[in-house]
């Protein structure tokens, strides 16, 4: 998905969701946000979950797996 969004233009950031806190989510002000919780189960979902509630009404998300399909 990385390089379809490259091919298209974009710039992306990728961020693994257990080696990433909220706050500093937060502070990278995205203007997008892809969720996919990366191989394993939902419960490994790292700050998927927690980017979902803080961005849900600010920023458009696109969410792969964890039921988003």
């Amino acid at each position: 998905m990385v390089q379809a969004f490259l091919s298209l233009g974009a710039e992306v950031d990728v961020h693994r969701n257990n080696e990433i806190a909220i706050d500093e989510a937060e502070r990278l002000q995205p203007t997008h946000l892809v969720i996919s919780p990366g191989p394993g189960r939902p419960e490994n979902a790292g700050v998927s979950l927690a980017c979902i509630e803080v961005f849900q009404d600010k920023i458009p998300i696109l969410g792969v797996c964890l039921g988003h399909q």
